[in-house]
């Protein structure tokens, strides 16, 4: 199967293309598909039916972009990987930190009035995991947030009886997705794993 560098592609199976990062290659020289949602899953960068691109951190910070580091935290890869060869890690250097990592490119642009729906794989020391949908226009952004507490266990934000996070559009220009740790101590570590961002055509999240 041909595996060619795209930075924005459509997956085809009818063709045979899978998109490959333009960055650092997966671990495993290529890409690989996944069903997408509701399990997730150790794919390549880019996973079918999943907005974001390289959820699974297979490409290291490939994607994703760090804010809130100004002395107050680092993001790397890490091998302590729920799925795959690799997650992401955010790690706190100060007292009160938020430390985060947002979608470099934009996720959803110009989505109308469609649903969209989020859930992340979590760890760590830190006492809290938030994934957050941002509905951004110029001068303006709503957002639309969950926390639950993490334990050194992989748990999915947010959890099953809640159901994923879910954002309805309407005259916004992006959506961005969020995963980041509120008011952590210093040494606090949050490790992220197979997230993602799908179009709910029912609102449902199914």
């Amino acid at each position: 199967m041909l595996c060619r560098p795209m930075k924005r592609a459509v997956l085809s199976f009818v063709v045979g293309l899978l998109a490959c990062p333009s960055g650092p290659p997966c671990p495993s020289g290529d890409c690989t598909p996944d069903g997408g949602p509701p399990d997730g899953g150790g794919g390549g960068c880019r996973v079918l039916g999943n907005l974001v691109y390289n959820p699974g951190f297979e490409c290291g910070v490939e994607g994703w972009q760090a804010v809130d580091l100004v002395e107050s935290g680092t993001v790397s890869e890490s091998t302590e990987a729920r799925s795959g060869a690799r997650s992401g890690l955010l790690t706190a250097t100060r007292d009160a930190a938020s430390v985060s990592l947002w979608t470099k490119d934009d996720a959803v642009v110009n989505p109308g009035r469609r649903s969209f729906c989020a859930r992340a794989w979590m760890k760590g020391t830190n006492p809290v995991g938030r994934l957050t949908l941002v509905k951004v226009k110029p001068g303006w952004k709503e957002e639309i947030s969950f926390s639950m507490p993490v334990t050194g266990d992989w748990q999915i934000v947010p959890p099953p009886d809640t159901g994923p996070l879910l954002v309805t559009g309407e005259n916004e220009d992006k959506i961005l997705l969020r995963v980041w740790i509120p008011s952590a101590k210093a040494g606090d570590k949050l490790y992220v794993d197979d997230v993602q961002l799908w179009e709910s055509p029912d609102g449902g999240c199914k």
